[in-house]
């Protein structure tokens, strides 16, 4: 539902824009949220191994370590990592999104890298992936 107020206040304001109306009558309605609390389910790393250990390839491994333990969003951010974005030594990557790249200070975040988690890198390189 939220999505249709924020293209109605879209709509309403660009009719006020053109003159066609002097004021928008969705002026002041808040949004709401699209969260639906009970989708929510916290998935144990037990779990999440087992969903690694039966992918199809070291590709569709990393990406599910990615979005688990990473926190990223599939499939945009991790096709946007570069092997420049990941320091091993620090223990990092630099996680570009596109989703938000266009609030300001917003298209990047810092994302722990945790060990143990997902395939090694050797093996996302070897599959073709490092070739982005």
């Amino acid at each position: 539902m939220s999505k249709l107020v924020a293209k109605a206040k879209t709509f309403w304001s660009d009719a006020v824009e053109r003159g066609l109306i002097i004021t928008n009558p969705m002026r002041g309605i808040k949004n709401g949220s699209d969260v639906n609390r009970a989708r929510m389910e916290f998935i144990s790393r037990e779990t999440i191994e087992k969903v690694i250990a039966k992918a199809a390839d070291p590709e569709w491994k990393a990406l599910i370590a990615l979005a688990r333990y990473g926190g990223l969003r599939v499939p945009s951010e991790p096709l946007a990592l570069r092997w420049a974005d990941i320091d091993f030594e620090a223990g990092r990557m630099i996680v570009t999104s596109p989703k938000t790249s266009q609030h300001k200070d917003k298209g990047q975040r810092v994302v722990p890298l945790f060990p143990g988690a997902g395939a090694p890198p050797e093996d996302v390189v070897r599959a073709g992936g490092g070739k982005r």
